[in-house]
């Protein structure tokens, strides 16, 4: 049972570390006249297409639709992204599950090493008494 508790600390400490390295934790810091813009991480670019300017984020598409230049629907663009995160979160997941079965494999092998039983689990008993003061 302690064990089952430790390994979902160590899991639940491990998640929370991944979401520091994401942002997820912080909020961004938006000042009293804040634009749409302020606390969004991502970068505006202006994208020419035949002679038409578009104000788009990065890594947004324009697209031709009946003759029409416009930039890719938002819930196609917000499902791209989700795609994009979806394989960030799936490397991310890989990386920290082989990390943790080291962890484990390491303390295995410290439990192995290490005596069976510690002064506390054993009683009273296995305990040491306190040394004697040195005399003059």
């Amino acid at each position: 049972m302690k064990r089952k508790r430790g390994a979902a600390a160590v899991l639940a400490f491990i998640f929370l570390l991944s979401l520091r390295g994401t942002g997820c934790l912080e909020e961004p810091a938006l000042s009293e006249d804040a634009g749409p813009q302020d606390g969004i991480k991502s970068r505006r670019v202006t994208k020419t297409v035949e002679g038409l300017n578009f104000d788009v984020e990065e890594d947004r598409p324009i697209e031709k639709v009946d003759g029409t230049y416009r930039p890719v629907a938002i819930d196609t663009y917000v499902a791209i992204k989700f795609q994009k995160l979806e394989i960030q979160i799936d490397k991310r997941l890989t990386a920290l599950e082989e990390r943790l079965k080291k962890l484990e494999a390491a303390v295995e092998r410290l439990e192995k090493s290490s005596p069976s039983t510690s002064p506390a689990e054993a009683g009273p008993a296995a305990e040491t008494p306190p040394a004697a003061p040195p005399t003059p």
